[in-house]
């Protein structure tokens, strides 16, 4: 059992935070062809905030997404 070092906890959340963008990117870019509207998608810039923020991100689009999937329907 070794121990981490910086480099793998860098590692490991770069690429959670990547599998995150990859999903949150496809859904933004199919709600952005489904409603018409190009300027919905994500730039590269804001792939890169996402990408360091991902936690932050993360949260809150899978705590409204499961809340429009799962909410009250009036």
């Amino acid at each position: 059992m070794g121990t981490f070092n910086i480099l793998d906890w860098v590692s490991y959340y770069l690429l959670v935070g990547a599998l995150n963008l990859l999903v949150v990117d496809y859904v933004l870019t199919k709600i952005a062809d489904l409603k018409g509207d190009p300027h919905r998608k994500f730039t590269n810039l804001e792939r890169g905030l996402v990408l360091i923020l991902w936690p932050i991100y993360g949260w809150v689009f899978w705590f409204n997404f499961m809340r429009g999937l799962f909410g009250r329907r009036d």
